[in-house]
């Protein structure tokens, strides 16, 4: 993921190539504290359901693709309100950046020791 790119712009990028699953986690990460989480939970389970379904084969190709523009339009909204917010409360824009500080450090050092998820590594 691009870090030069704000939050909502690395979310829209991680939509526009499909990788909703880790646009949901970005979202549930930065939203963990705000009444928005519920948002962002609906849409997760809305994907799980729908990924099993395609899974099993109990949905067809028309409703599946459906409910996935369905997600992406939601998640997109969400981003809308989240920048919204950015421009109208100065504490919003500063958080957005202190989390997007704090994930570029996280990828740095999961890279520098070649850790897949460093928040489980044991360094002792």
């Amino acid at each position: 993921m691009n870090t030069a790119l704000s939050f909502p712009a690395q979310v829209r990028e991680l939509i526009r190539t499909d990788d909703l699953l880790e646009a949901l986690r970005l979202l549930q990460e930065l939203l963990k504290n705000s009444p928005k989480l519920n948002e962002v939970l609906l849409q997760s389970a809305r994907w799980s359901d729908i990924s099993r379904q395609i899974r099993l084969g109990l949905v067809d190709f028309n409703q599946a693709s459906l409910t996935k523009s369905q997600i992406r339009a939601g998640l997109l909204e969400l981003l809308a309100e989240i920048e919204t917010q950015e421009n109208i409360v100065p504490e919003v824009r500063g958080e957005l950046e202190r989390f997007v500080a704090g994930k570029t450090i996280v990828q740095q050092a999961e890279k520098i020791y070649n850790i897949e998820k460093i928040d489980n590594a044991n360094f002792s």
